[in-house]
């Protein structure tokens, strides 16, 4: 049996690489596949075949734009697109994946943030919030790593330059996976967005505040998770079928582009709404 992981995003290939090893359980059978961060996996899926290219594929999965489906399946968990197309019964499972160091980068207490991503829509766009947030962590003890790959990232023709926010330790850089991995495995928590390095801190067990308008609260893993989300304003657009994301437009709102409502979704979360969040949380934490 040959299986084939289409997308290249580290949060897709997170989400959909447990049904692969529930399909050859299920089903007893051999399987090779093909995926991009093989390196994550294949001393946690001993079971399964890791290939470089595959032919003569029996299952595809992933998101394809000529999918008369393609509307529905964003209208429900990204877990379940590897589901439907295995023809597997749904349910969340969190994915395995190797540890090759498991050496703690410093002793101080730390927690790791990522603040960008890939378009616009995925970033907390309110200006003031990272800010806050960090400025309250600091306050109570944290060292904050930001751990994204790039520093500065955006799209300057489309009028956003992104910064990491003054005051983290500044871990960006095109480091290894596994270094990622390192620095997520013991932070207190992670907090971040829609991206591959929130799937890959729920992967290795660190708690993840996921700040989200972009998506619905249902696309992303509910376990381990707060997911920051206001259900009061415009948002969820990459989950429902009226609107089809347009990778190529860093700015893309499909409602409220060009309007005082743009990104709306995430500018109407406060860093005071968040602050509560993790306070909450760490109040819980010490019970």
């Amino acid at each position: 049996m040959n299986i084939n992981i289409s997308s290249s995003a580290l949060g897709d290939t997170l989400a959909w690489i447990p049904y692969v090893e529930e399909y050859r359980r299920k089903n007893n059978i051999s399987i090779t596949l093909r995926c991009d961060y093989k390196e994550l996996f294949v001393k946690a899926y001993p079971d399964i075949l890791f290939a470089d290219e595959v032919n003569d594929i029996d299952f595809d999965i992933g998101w394809f734009q000529n999918d008369l489906k393609g509307s529905v399946k964003r209208t429900q968990p990204l877990q379940k697109t590897a589901s439907d197309i295995l023809q597997l019964d749904y349910r969340e499972i969190k994915p395995k994946i190797n540890i090759p160091d498991t050496s703690r980068p410093f002793y101080q207490k730390y927690v790791c943030i990522s603040t960008q991503s890939t378009a616009q829509a995925k970033y907390w766009n309110n200006k003031t919030g990272w800010d806050e947030v960090i400025s309250f962590l600091k306050h109570n003890g944290y060292i904050v790593v930001a751990i994204d790959k790039h520093s500065v990232h955006g799209n300057q023709d489309a009028g956003f330059v992104n910064r990491i926010p003054k005051g983290v330790l500044d871990n960006t850089g095109n480091f290894s996976l596994s270094e990622r991995i390192r620095f997520i495995k013991h932070a207190d928590f992670f907090i971040g967005l829609g991206s591959g390095l929130s799937w890959l801190s729920w992967a290795v067990d660190t708690h993840v505040f996921l700040l989200s308008g972009f998506s619905k609260p249902f696309c992303e893993f509910s376990t381990n998770i707060t997911r920051i989300h206001n259900d009061d304003v415009c948002n969820g657009c990459f989950n429902t079928a009226e609107h089809l994301f347009d990778r190529g437009d860093w700015a893309w709102c499909p409602e409220y582009k060009s309007t005082n409502r743009m990104f709306e979704c995430t500018k109407s979360i406060t860093g005071d709404f968040v602050i509560r969040k993790i306070e909450n949380f760490l109040r819980n934490k010490h019970v």
